[in-house]
């Protein structure tokens, strides 16, 4: 979960000296299972102390770099300085990261909703690779490139039988920088475009779906998944659900399914869309000036009244989670799937200079949602599992696999049209619809009947209790600690 990056306080820390040592060259012999290796050791000079960790470091570099037996290109050598930092700063926990400086752009589209290209989606064939979709308004449709199109050459090199992962990575490259396509159209005609490459927009809406029953007799169902929380996501989750209410739709599905989570205020403002008022989340820091930060609904939301279902897995995590649970504690919304991720960090994102020196990816903070009901935590270190569902509803990997793939197809061919709604008919029990994504149908089935939904929100309330214990699962001393990380006057759950 990123906030806003801020620049970090650098310390220098000592400690104490490690005492003299003889100013001489020491050879020492040591025997070891059978053999002997001679170890040649550096006399030391005048006693120092120990060195700030950043010199201490330079120096290990500088040794290496100069007097390593064999020679170290430089490629290698900051493959191998990069794989330290990140392995060094993983061990501080899970979710603490560093990123290396050629993952820095493709990180910060993530986060922004962009990636670095030309705008095409290509098709691999045994000839030559043609152009399925251009991304409108994107480099390659304002230079004129379109679907259909054959490309036969990239910067005037003929690319007849090279493999298709070469040709993406020939049209791949720095942003600002261009790439030459030859192509053939239809009537035959070659033509060469000299296309930039840039930025392009996504959208973090993978689907939109109305599910209707054969005989209508059903309320009418929407289906919205949300891939990332990424900058704009809520302006794009409104426009989806609004666009799949104005079709009909009386209840939604929102599918967070391997929705690993993203910027934090997106997840905030999504929740707000699905609220009256209320208490959303609460983070706190380490440092007194980390003091609790609370977010909160402050008026009713557009889709404040919708029954919702939300989809969850092992892979939700962060603002997933944090959407989850802030929907279900105000009994907004049931959860169905499998448990999720449990993370519960907020992550800051720390500039070290320019791009080249890569991004420190640090968790700072803990949140907290307004109850924490159906929060677990684990027996023998005590942190906090992840969500558990309302309705649990298990799904094979395999099953899972297919299910993804036909995800990314879906997303891929709604590029140009992320908010259009695709009408389906409700697919039947045993049908081979609903056995490839049994935990869709189940959500389905339940908020197909607005009588139906309100009982399994009774049943939420009975089970999730926050006060008492009885829900007898470990979930009461989360909920305190939830409570304890409240706004104090808030009294709006």
């Amino acid at each position: 979960m990123d906030e806003n990056a801020a620049q970090p306080t650098q310390h220098t820390s000592r400690a104490p000296s490690p005492g003299g040592g003889k100013n001489q060259l020491q050879i020492i012999i040591a025997l070891l299972v059978g053999g002997a290796i001679a170890y040649f050791v550096v006399p030391h000079g005048e006693p120092q102390g120990a060195l700030p960790k950043g010199v201490l470091l330079q120096r290990i570099v500088d040794k290496i770099d100069r007097n390593f037996v064999d020679e170290v290109t430089p490629e290698d050598f900051d493959r191998r300085f990069h794989d330290g930092l990140d392995h060094f700063v993983r061990q501080f926990d899970r979710n603490t990261g560093y990123v290396r400086p050629e993952q820095v752009l493709r990180f910060e589209g993530s986060t922004e909703g962009t990636y670095i290209g030309i705008g095409v989606v290509i098709e691999p064939s045994p000839e030559y690779p043609k152009i399925s979709i251009v991304v409108n308004s994107g480099p390659a449709a304002q230079a004129g490139v379109k679907s259909g199109d054959e490309i036969q050459r990239i910067d005037d090199e003929d690319i007849h039988g090279l493999p298709f992962a070469d040709v993406t990575s020939r049209i791949k490259g720095p942003p600002g920088t261009f790439v030459r396509l030859t192509v053939q159209r239809d009537n035959g005609s070659l033509l060469n475009f000299d296309v930039v490459r840039e930025k392009v927009e996504t959208s973090s809406i993978s689907a939109v779906r109305l599910y209707e029953s054969r005989d209508m007799s059903d309320e009418k169902i929407g289906y919205v998944r949300l891939s990332q929380f990424q900058e704009r996501s809520h302006d794009q989750l409104f426009r989806a659900c609004r666009n799949v209410t104005q079709a009909g739709a009386a209840a939604l599905i929102l599918d967070l399914r391997s929705n690993t989570g993203g910027v934090l205020p997106e997840a905030v403002d999504i929740v707000a869309l699905f609220l009256e008022e209320g208490h959303i989340l609460t983070t706190r820091g380490r440092k007194e000036r980390d003091r609790p930060r609370h977010y909160k609904a402050e008026e009713p939301g557009p889709f404040a009244s919708l029954p919702v279902a939300v989809l969850i897995d092992g892979d939700s995590a962060s603002a997933s989670e944090i959407v989850s649970a802030a929907l279900r504690d105000h009994h907004r919304a049931l959860l169905v799937g499998t448990e999720s991720y449990g993370k519960w960090t907020v992550q800051t994102i720390y500039p070290l200079g320019d791009r080249a020196n890569g991004l420190l990816k640090l968790t700072t903070r803990r949140h907290y949602p307004p109850k924490g009901l159906g929060i677990r935590r684990d027996p023998d270190d005590q942190h906090r599992l992840g969500l558990q569902p309302d309705i649990e509803v298990e799904q094979s990997r395999d099953d899972f696999v297919t299910l993804y793939t036909g995800w990314q197809e879906e997303s891929t061919a709604r590029i140009n049209n992320p908010y259009g709604v695709d009408t389906r008919t409700k697919p039947s029990a045993g049908s081979d619809e609903a056995k490839s994504d049994p935990v869709l149908h189940a959500a389905l089935r339940v908020l197909s009947s607005r009588k139906v939904y309100l009982q399994h929100i009774a049943e939420q309330r009975l089970r999730w209790k926050s006060t008492d214990g009885a829900a007898g699962d470990g979930t009461t001393d989360v909920a305190q600690e939830e409570r304890d990380n409240s706004p104090a006057d808030d009294g709006k759950q």
